[in-house]
């Protein structure tokens, strides 16, 4: 960690009817030496580490341990036909509770110790195939009712649509999980239970998607979809809703008319799709939940920043993130404006891990920054 800058954003707050003050202060940078774009997905409080990936570009991803410092102290690509590697499609990592390392692939399950030396590879049959090609996500994993015997996963990852065009929405459930006692699959939270999925159209099965954060802790799962206003709380142990939580987006057009289709939503050259969509679920300490969104971008504003830089996208440009802040039972924040940065992971003492942005400044690491969650409700 190398210095202390305090940038603080205040936002207004509200719960019920009062007022509250939160703010977004960042305390900390993380400088990780790399040349090469370097994603940070999960992290283990007792040994304060990292793990992501580095990407490589043609000579493919390595999957990289990262101590507070910075310092990649492991990296490796696991990719190949090795005895300790994996084929397929890298599509999630994730820490287990004594600091191996999970690689979940296609179709396997592989356990690596902290120096991501092999230790285990458990093969499983998932009812479609997610191929991520250099973008995996945090793997979410539980223990149901806390007993070790009942290890489980969801299969399709976060922000990844899940059904074929040729299903119609309302047989489709959002969530499968795996059981490995049982040795298949299941599936969880239907499409028809979405309050507006009579208005979708299967012209938008591309971009329609879960989004959705495991939280171990309680075994709760919870679940939004891209084209959403409510966060539903899933109890995974019992399989059944708990809460529904509205959401009230600052700026979010992509449900105001219905039918919800392709021509409906704005897009560029009928290919790049410009609307407004749900982005991440993020479960902080003290019950706290935040959605983060990507409002809508003008045709003429993409048309001219696309032009200026070929290979701009507005899902990576902070200028149109937003986070809005949750208790368990209700909205309690306006929209947030982001710093200059791509949240990366959610860290313990309500903190974000945000991926700094200076396109004016070339270096020979990749920034980060830590961000705390300050204030309370009054």
């Amino acid at each position: 960690m190398n210095f202390r800058v305090c940038i603080i954003i205040f936002i207004s707050l509200i719960a019920g009817n009062s007022m509250a003050q939160y703010s977004l202060e960042k305390v900390e940078e993380l400088h990780v030496n790399s040349l090469y774009p370097v994603s940070l997905i999960d992290y283990f409080p007792s040994d304060s580490i990292y793990l992501g990936y580095v990407n490589k570009f043609s000579e493919g991803s390595e999957v990289v341990l990262v101590n507070e410092d910075g310092e990649i102290m492991v990296s490796k690509n696991l990719k190949g036909e090795g005895p300790e590697e994996y084929t397929g499609t890298l599509n999630s990592l994730g820490f287990s509770d004594n600091g191996d390392v999970w690689v979940q692939t296609t179709h396997q399950l592989l356990r690596y110790d902290e120096n991501l030396n092999l230790q285990e590879r458990i093969k499983y049959d998932p009812g479609l195939l997610y191929h991520l090609q250099g973008r995996p996500k945090k793997f979410p994993w539980f223990l149901k009712e806390n007993n070790s015997s009942e290890f489980s996963w969801i299969v399709n990852p976060t922000r990844v649509g899940n059904f074929l065009r040729e299903i119609s929405f309302e047989h489709t459930k959002l969530i499968e999980i795996f059981s490995l006692k049982e040795g298949s699959t299941y599936q969880i939270a239907p499409i028809s239970d979405r309050s507006h999925y009579k208005d979708f159209d299967m012209t938008i099965s591309a971009m329609y998607a879960p989004i959705y954060y495991l939280e171990r802790k309680n075994n709760h799962l919870y679940l939004s979809t891209k084209l959403d206003d409510e966060i539903t709380v899933y109890d995974l142990d019992r399989l059944k809703v708990i809460s529904r939580i509205k959401i009230s987006h600052g700026e979010f057009n992509s449900l105001k008319t219905t039918p919800i289709t392709n021509k409906s939503l704005p897009s560029y050259n009928n290919r790049i799709t410009l609307a407004a969509v749900n982005e991440r679920i993020y479960s902080l300490d003290e019950n706290i939940i935040a959605l983060e969104y990507i409002r809508e971008i003008p045709y003429g504003t993409y048309e001219k920043r696309i032009a200026d830089d070929p290979k701009y996208h507005h899902s990576r440009d902070p200028e149109f993130h937003r986070l809005i802040i949750f208790d368990q039972n209700k909205q309690v924040s306006n929209d947030i404006a982001l710093p200059n940065g791509i949240i990366e992971l959610v860290l313990p003492g309500n903190r974000f891990l945000v991926k700094l942005i200076n396109p004016e400044v070339e270096e020979d690491f990749v920034r980060f920054g830590i961000y705390n969650l300050i204030g309370k409700n009054e």
